[in-house]
């Protein structure tokens, strides 16, 4: 188990490196910068921190330290949450933690089976408890966005699907590029209408919910607008920040240079490969 969840961390670590002054000129997109002392700064700090506890298998102390973490912010992400439980399941076993990182999934995406089937799960002191208040939640998730939400992603790909199978694989050609333009177009201000209009967050749109809007914004590189939105969403704790960033990122958006300066800084490209970076300055204070 402790491999799995190794493994598990190890695909979406933060890896940290130091690199000169003479290396901020090589930065491709400045991604996130935050003051170390707000809430939300405070919550990627101890998350990271227990990530790095992670990668070390000390899974008591990072069981601790996502303990803190998540006192800086309303309901933490679901890659955290889920990180969290299996820390604590593996070392100390505190079933309240439990309970609570349990109850705040299944309000995120509504996904019971897995729980109620787990052996280990069910040789806990307080299982009972647990099983009941399973029992008696509901997801979070609202039905009208999850339903429009896959209602774009079907109308993304199902003409893709059909131009792919139309030209024999060469789903982009003379045929068919100004179509798919007018459908990525359509879908992008759809997307951009339900951030203006409704406060998101992974409680609201669901479990599926970012990859289906990282799809759409992948398809949509050349529009910018969206993202103050998003960021917007970032710094106020609806969104998660390595979602966000890394499709910021891929959508070469650039900051102005200010944001590097004085915080915290990750998720951006440096030459052809993508890392995360801590200032050095701010990796002493951690």
């Amino acid at each position: 188990m402790k491999k799995v969840i190794t493994f598990i961390i190890f695909c979406t670590a933060i890896f940290n490196f130091s690199c000169s002054q003479n290396n901020y000129t090589q930065l491709d997109s400045i991604i996130l910068f935050y003051n170390s002392n707000d809430s939300i700064g405070k919550y990627y700090k101890y998350v990271y921190k227990a990530e790095d506890y992670i990668m070390m298998e000390n899974f008591e102390k990072a069981a601790e330290t996502y303990e803190k973490a998540f006192t800086y912010i309303d309901i933490p992400f679901l890659q955290d949450l889920g990180n969290a439980k299996e820390c604590e399941m593996n070392s100390r076993k505190n079933e309240e933690c439990i309970k609570k990182y349990i109850y705040f999934l299944i309000r995120k995406n509504g996904t019971k089976d897995g729980y109620l089937k787990n052996e280990e799960l069910q040789k806990l002191e307080t299982w009972s408890d647990i099983k009941a208040m399973i029992d008696t939640l509901s997801c979070l998730n609202d039905t009208a966005v999850v339903n429009e939400l896959e209602r774009i992603i079907f109308n993304d790909q199902d003409y893709r699907n059909q131009c792919h199978k139309k030209y024999n694989g060469n789903t982009y050609n003379e045929f068919t590029r100004d179509s798919i333009a007018k459908i990525d177009s359509i879908n992008y201000y759809k997307i951009y209408r339900m951030f203006e209009n409704i406060d998101m967050s992974e409680e609201i749109f669901g479990y599926r919910g970012w990859g289906i809007i990282d799809v759409i914004l992948m398809h949509n590189r050349q529009r910018k607008e969206i993202y103050e939105l998003l960021i917007k969403s970032v710094f106020d704790g609806k969104l998660n920040a390595r979602d966000v960033f890394s499709s910021l990122d891929d959508s070469n958006y650039k900051f102005e240079n200010k944001y590097l300066f004085g915080g915290r800084s990750f998720g951006f490209n440096v030459n052809d490969d993508c890392y995360m970076y801590i200032k050095p300055n701010f990796k002493q204070n951690l």
